[in-house]
């Protein structure tokens, strides 16, 4: 008998670790997307043809350039992001509302309208 009571306490505290842990991976996501807020909008630039709307899909930032496919950012640095197959990277100036675009040998600085 005592064993059967230990094991469903042990049960249940793992059952409320587990349901505990999952409540605080969606408060942990919840913030790490609404710390990428700062970067979303649509960013312009004078010697770059087309317009870069970033966009977020829960805690992912998604860059879309006008009239291309989007594709998904990964953080490498704080303000700072990569889509290693198109060798490009942007870096976020929030504070001033400006983005640098990197890609292959190319800078661009961009605006947020």
């Amino acid at each position: 008998m005592r064993k059967i009571v230990l094991v469903a306490f042990l049960l249940i505290g793992v059952s409320l670790n587990a349901q505990n842990s999952d409540e605080s991976k969606m408060v942990g996501t919840a913030e790490k997307s609404k710390k990428l807020d700062k970067y979303l909008g649509v960013y312009s630039s004078p010697t770059f043809p087309l317009k870069i709307t970033i966009t977020k899909e829960e805690n992912i930032l998604i860059a879309q350039a006008t009239g291309q496919p989007s594709f998904p950012l990964e953080p490498y640095e704080e303000n700072k992001f990569k889509f290693d197959e198109a060798n490009l990277k942007l870096e976020f100036i929030p504070r001033e509302e400006k983005m640098i675009l990197k890609q292959s040998g190319g800078k661009f600085e961009f605006k947020k309208e």
